[in-house]
């Protein structure tokens, strides 16, 4: 797996650009090699800098304090940046720091010049905050996630599904031994608080936090539908 252009020309018009199957070239499209597993249709159009953030965070960093919040090393950011940026055979090791990963992971999509949610559609996605009857409000959202190229609504399914076991490993838990089990403390409030103010996961306006407090559950069962 490598990424070409990863942060000087990827974008979310990129992930549409070829109807799902992304290719390296020249533009900075980016490109996938390996599946990764998962079920079929599960990752396919999901690029492997986010598959590998998201596994690694949820083998490490689930019960890591603030995961999203915590500063992490700008050296070791700085040079996982680079080593994907230079289409490296890449891969994130397992003694990498959780906050060094969630960091990457909050560049990538701070850093892609078409928002995940796609540019286009941003008059459309705020004007539904102004519905008031939620089966309506709930029924326009649906419309514009299936408006989404099917790259964007893959890894938009790939970001909440890995949000939202973020936000269930918040609290502290007590173990089948009867130890308590620290949480990282990101429920989906902080995690919409870290996403909007240091680096818009999905639009670069306060709608995000709205999204994810609101809607993850139902967004991630009509993803589901639609895979």
């Amino acid at each position: 797996m490598r990424i070409i252009g990863f942060f000087k020309g990827g974008s979310c018009e990129s992930l549409s650009s070829k109807g799902g199957a992304l290719t390296g070239s020249d533009s900075g499209v980016l490109e996938l090699s390996d599946s990764g597993g998962g079920s079929p249709g599960e990752w396919d159009a999901v690029p492997g800098i986010v598959r590998q953030c998201i596994r690694h965070l949820e083998a490490t960093g689930l019960r890591t304090l603030g995961v999203f919040r915590v500063s992490p090393s700008k050296k070791r950011v700085r040079q996982l940046r680079e080593d994907f940026d230079c289409g490296r055979e890449t891969k994130i090791g397992t003694d990498q720091c959780p906050h060094d990963v969630a960091t990457l992971l909050k560049e990538y999509f701070r850093d892609l010049p078409d928002p995940l949610l796609c540019r286009d559609l941003y008059q459309a996605f705020v004007h539904t905050q102004k519905i008031r009857n939620r089966r309506l409000q709930q029924e326009a959202l649906q419309h514009l996630i299936q408006l989404l190229p099917t790259p964007n609504r893959e890894t938009l399914w790939a970001l909440l599904n890995f949000l939202s076991v973020v936000a269930a490993n918040s609290e502290d838990q007590k173990s089948e031994t009867g130890d308590w089990i620290p949480g990282n403390k990101m429920d989906t409030t902080n995690l919409a608080t870290v996403s909007t103010a240091r680096a818009p996961a999905l639009l670069d306006f306060d709608f995000f936090s709205i999204f994810l407090v609101r809607f993850s559950s139902d967004c991630i069962y009509w993803l589901t539908s639609l895979l």
